[in-house]
């Protein structure tokens, strides 16, 4: 999510992983506790076309734990 955004479906594909599950063991709280993912569209959470970005802080995250994410 630091290149690209991505839905929940398209995680789950990627990630071999049960959408429900995956939403809610692992996106929700990344994106509520953690605050390393966010919504596309913060204000309607039940968007159409709703998908996860990393965050500012997601990103230094990253870079703290050696991932080259060219940003």
């Amino acid at each position: 999510c630091s290149y690209y955004t991505f839905n929940v479906e398209q995680l789950g594909l990627l990630l071999d992983r049960n959408e429900k599950s995956l939403k809610s063991n692992h996106l929700n709280p990344l994106r509520t506790q953690e605050k390393l993912l966010e919504y596309t569209y913060p204000e309607v959470p039940n968007h159409p076309e709703q998908a996860y970005k990393t965050t500012e802080k997601g990103l230094k995250w990253l870079k703290s734990e050696g991932f080259n994410i060219g940003k």
